[in-house]
This record gives C-alpha cells, sequence and structure tokens, in this order.
C-alpha cells in the first residue's frame, strides 16, 4: 500500500470512532435518563462538577439497590435500609456505565454569572434593633409577626424558649421548654399553632415531630409521630364549617401532604400526596371556582411546584405547575401578580444546600415564574444568590408595584458584598437588588414581613442561626449577637 492511500484510510479509521464514540455517548445518555430520570426530573451531568458526582452517584446507587455500592457502607440506618431494593433496579454493567457518563460529562468546576448589586437600601429601612437573648447563642428557627396585636413570635433552639415581642423590640413574654420549631401559625382566639420537626431541626429519619396550640392559659398537643413536619395550615377545605390540618411532613425517606381531619375527638389523616419533601402551601382559590385549593412546593429529590384541585369532600386532583432537577435545593415560593396580568405569577427561591453537595451553586438565587395561562409557567427573572432561602413579594416602597425582600442562609461570605439579605428594588427599569450590611448581626435563616408598628407599611424581621459551617471569622459576630433583627421599614412615614 503505497503514502497516498494511508492519509485517507486514517481520516475514514477516525470518523469511524468519532462515530462509534457519539453512538455509545448517546446510548449511555438514554441509560442515564431512564434511571436517573424515572423518580425525578432528569439531572444533567453539568448542574454538579466531577467531584461532587463523585460524592452524589455512591448514594444514588445504595437507594437502587447496587450491590456495589452496598458494600462500601460499613453500617446503615435501618430506616434507610427498608428504603433499599431487594433487587437492583439496574445491572452492574449499566450502573458503572451510568457512572462514567455522568463523570465524563461533567465539568471541573460550576461557571458562575455575574451578578449586579447595590450596597444600601437608602431610606426604606431604618430603625434597626435587637433582642436579648438568654444564657446560650440565639438559634432562631421559626419567626412569625403578628399584625393584629403588633407582636413578633420567635423560637429559639438552643435556649429551648419561645420569644413574644412588642413592635419596639422589647421582650413581652418568654415561654420555655421549647425546642426545634419550624412554622408558627398565629390562629383566632389568642391561639397560637406551632409545628415542632422534634427535638432537633436537623435531619432525622424518624417521626419525632409533633403539632401543638398555646395560648395564655393552655396548652395542647394536637398530633405526635410526625416525620419533620414544616408547615402546619388550620384551614376549612370541606363543606363542614370546622377547620382541617393541613400539615406539610418533609421527612427524610418517609413524609407526605395530608388534611388531618377532626371527628369525634380524634384526627383522621386524609393523604393527598404520599411522599417525602414537603416544604410549604399556600391556600388559595387558584381555579376561581369558590373552593379553596392548595400549592405546594416540594424538595427532597423530586423537586417541584404542584397545584392540588380541591374536588370537595377532601378529594384533590394533583397538576404539576413546575419541575426542577434534585439538585436544585428548593426553599421557598411565593404566588403573587407580579406584571399586574390578573394571573398569579411564581417567586421561587433554590438554595437548601446541606446534604450531599456543599459547593456554591450557579443555579441558587431567586427566580420569577411568569404565569401564562393555561397552568403554564415561564422563567422570566433569574438573581444569582447562593443558598437563597427565602424572598417575599410586597410593595414595600409604597409605589403601587411588587418589591422582593431575600434572605440566603449558605452564602459566599469570602465575596466581597456578600448577598445575605437582598432587596430587589421593581423599577420601570426591572429589579434593582441592593444588599443591606448586616451580615455582621447574623446568618439568616427565617424571614418574615408584616405590619408590625401598624404604619401601614410592610416591616421585615429576620432569625439569626449561627450554627454550621462557616468561613472565616463571622460565627464570633454572629454568637454574640442577639437573635433578631427588627427592620423597621420607613415608606409610609417618607410620604
Amino acid at each position: 500500500m503505497t503514502y497516498k492511500y494511508l492519509i485517507p484510510l486514517a481520516f475514514l479509521i477516525i470518523a469511524l470512532n468519532a462515530c462509534n464514540n457519539k453512538e455509545e455517548e448517546l446510548a449511555d445518555l438514554a441509560l442515564a435518563q431512564k434511571h436517573c430520570g424515572s423518580c425525578h426530573l432528569f439531572p444533567t451531568p453539568d448542574l454538579l462538577d466531577k467531584n461532587n458526582w463523585e460524592k452524589v452517584l455512591p448514594k444514588m446507587g445504595l437507594f437502587m439497590g447496587i450491590n456495589s455500592e452496598i458494600k462500601k457502607h460499613s453500617k446503615i440506618d435501618p430506616i434507610e435500609q427498608n428504603s433499599i431494593p431487594t433487587k437492583p433496579m439496574v445491572s452492574e454493567e449499566d450502573w458503572k456505565r451510568i457512572k462514567k457518563y455522568y463523570i465524563d460529562k461533567s465539568p471541573y468546576s460550576l461557571h458562575f454569572p455575574l451578578s449586579s448589586i447595590t450596597t444600601g437600601e437608602g431610606k426604606l429601612f431604618k430603625g434597626i434593633s435587637r433582642m436579648p437573648y438568654s444564657q446560650k447563642m440565639p438559634n432562631i428557627t421559626s419567626i412569625k409577626i403578628d399584625t393584629e396585636k403588633h407582636m413578633v413570635y420567635a423560637s429559639d433552639e438552643i435556649n429551648q424558649e419561645i420569644w413574644v415581642l412588642d413592635k419596639g423590640s422589647n421582650v413581652v413574654r418568654q415561654i420555655p421548654n421549647h425546642v426545634a420549631i419550624s412554622d408558627i401559625q398565629v390562629l383566632r382566639n389568642n391561639h397560637v399553632l406551632f409545628t415542632y420537626m422534634g427535638n432537633s431541626i436537623d435531619p432525622s429519619l424518624r417521626h419525632h415531630g409533633y403539632i401543638k396550640t398555646i395560648s395564655s392559659d393552655k396548652n395542647e398537643i394536637l398530633l405526635t409521630n410526625l416525620y419533620r413536619p414544616t408547615q402546619t395550615l388550620s384551614i376549612n377545605l370541606d363543606e363542614n364549617s370546622d377547620e382541617e390540618l393541613v400539615i406539610n411532613e418533609f421527612g427524610g425517606l418517609k413524609g407526605s401532604l395530608a388534611v388531618w381531619k377532626k371527628i369525634n375527638g380524634t384526627f383522621e389523616k386524609h393523604i393527598i400526596e404520599n411522599s417525602p419533601g414537603a416544604i410549604k402551601t399556600i391556600p388559595i382559590d387558584f381555579d376561581k371556582n369558590g373552593k379553596l385549593d392548595l400549592i405546594t412546593l416540594f424538595g427532597q429529590g423530586d423537586e417541584r411546584i404542584v397545584w392540588y384541585k380541591n374536588n370537595g369532600n377532601l378529594q384533590f386532583t394533583s397538576t404539576t405547575l413546575l419541575r426542577f432537577p434534585p439538585v436544585y435545593g428548593s426553599s421557598s415560593f411565593d404566588l403573587v401578580d407580579m406584571n399586574k396580568d390578573s394571573l398569579l405569577d411564581i417567586v421561587y427561591t433554590a438554595g437548601d444546600n446541606s446534604d450531599y453537595t456543599v459547593e456554591l451553586k450557579p443555579y441558587h438565587g431567586v427566580y420569577i415564574f411568569s404565569n401564562q395561562g393555561k397552568n403554564t409557567f415561564k422563567q422570566t427573572y433569574f438573581y444569582q444568590m447562593n443558598g437563597a432561602y427565602k424572598a417575599v413579594a410586597r410593595d414595600f416602597d409604597l409605589d403601587g408595584d411588587l418589591d422582593i425582600a431575600s434572605i440566603a442562609f449558605f452564602v459566599d461570605y469570602f465575596e466581597k458584598t456578600p448577598k445575605d439579605f437582598v432587596f430587589f428594588e421593581n423599577t420601570q427599569q426591572g429589579f434593582i437588588p441592593k444588599v443591606l450590611n448586616i451580615k455582621n448581626f447574623g446568618r439568616w435563616l427565617v424571614m418574615d414581613t408584616g405590619d408590625i408598628d401598624g404604619d401601614g407599611d410592610e416591616d421585615i424581621v429576620l432569625g439569626n442561626h449561627p450554627i454550621g459551617t462557616t468561613p472565616g471569622t463571622l460565627l464570633k459576630e454572629w454568637i454574640k449577637a442577639k437573635g433578631i433583627l427588627f427592620l423597621i421599614n420607613q415608606s409610609a412615614n417618607n410620604k
């Protein structure tokens, strides 16, 4: 064979190898989509870097019953063991191909978009004040504004107290012996409804959660043995006049969204969704047919926002409005009409970052999904905010449009301007994100908004939760901090 034939032959071999590689890649993609997109939205390899896929995939293999991954664990929790299938969901050979596909196609590091930021929020919030605390550092897990009585309730896990403060941030009552409260709801007749995750808000597979009401003269436990409940609502969903309890059991491997109906003094459970991950539910007549529906945000694997249409008699039909990859860390949502078209839009945050992959993620932040009609939503805004944990849309500056106040818990404190509290001012040119420099006062896990002082504008309260891995020396500052920050809105006074 002469040299003039060798060059075309070499190109042919290269082309054939490229075709074979492409076919193998497409086959591996199909395999990954089949097995990694059956229980939740398919996560593309670019959502994590190679190092973190190396950490996540063995855990996923464990729950798929892969023997090679099971053998790597010297000890498995009994509850976790019960969730491992007795028969592998995928062969060892196919699992190796799936792992190789993710590692090969993932980047060495994630790319972050540039985020514009303005320091300071002008004259909008003033009068910052802090509450005292007991013997140990504060660790606030839930906070709620009572707008009728102009008071604030806050739960302190470390000191095991519920604080009640007036509009001037003065403590008017301390209720001892209360831990790990995840939600506070102010009810009628001087009753307050508290949701307890258990003895700690730390992740647990056990059903140690319970629900309690507290009034000035009585404490009553309503339900026990719940899987890490995150929210309880007391609302009327059926044709009877009595209110039911809607409980979000976030859980771990077990959990549910359910309505609890009290019959002859005993609560009966009506399961709406028998899966873990329920974080928050907003009751609203979504289809405007006269019945109160439920819109629920789920995390924990199959991350999604679901509309549960109320069909009467505590029966519901589900429609998934939005779905997110399982690494997003869905943390909160709000239902508001952002663009004044009489349709409810979704303000959503992704930022929970405490499970298997604790690296900063470029898709963490504040999103707006605009309602397109017919139960379809389109992303129309995104602001990258590491560890975003909650966003609330209100007309804070009283100019007729909705602004957004947001907090982040898993923050990049090495940034020049850490984005732990960002206020998005809604202007004719779009949103202007502004950071209030309060990072030394606390690490913000919880936030509530409402008119504390009764002057007609929305104030903000933030809860300090210092516990957790923290870069730098801020932990020392947070331990010295006093627990709660009042951000008193000055808009009504400036009108």
